[in-house]
């Protein structure tokens, strides 16, 4: 007997007192959660806003707030452009770009 997603979602997760993270704890697709649902697969996080929150609007992608890949708490979770997602990350570029200077010391400016 199947059983529905909302009793499949709850058993793919650990939430973690202290700091509301709902961890991932099942099969990853990169450096994301997945979850097969009806045949098709959805990123954990991609589909813990959906079902909490709506519909992704088109050209947005969904950003963690806490900075942890593998959290699927709707609370930690914004849909955000593409740049302010990249803005927001911790890639080296933006971490040189914040930090004012390069690698080396020199100053960006």
């Amino acid at each position: 007997m199947d059983m529905d997603i909302g009793e499949r979602w709850q058993k793919k997760f650990d939430k973690l007192p202290f700091d509301g993270c709902w961890l991932w704890k099942r099969p990853t697709a990169g450096r994301y959660g997945s979850m097969m649902v009806k045949g098709v697969r959805y990123q954990a996080h991609r589909l813990a806003y959906e079902m909490a929150i709506g519909p992704i609007p088109q050209g947005l992608q969904v950003d963690h707030l806490c900075r942890v890949k593998h959290c699927v708490n709707p609370l930690h979770l914004e849909a955000v452009t593409g740049p302010e997602n990249m803005r927001r990350g911790m890639n080296p570029a933006v971490v040189t770009k914040l930090a004012g200077t390069c690698a080396r010391g020199h100053d960006l400016s």
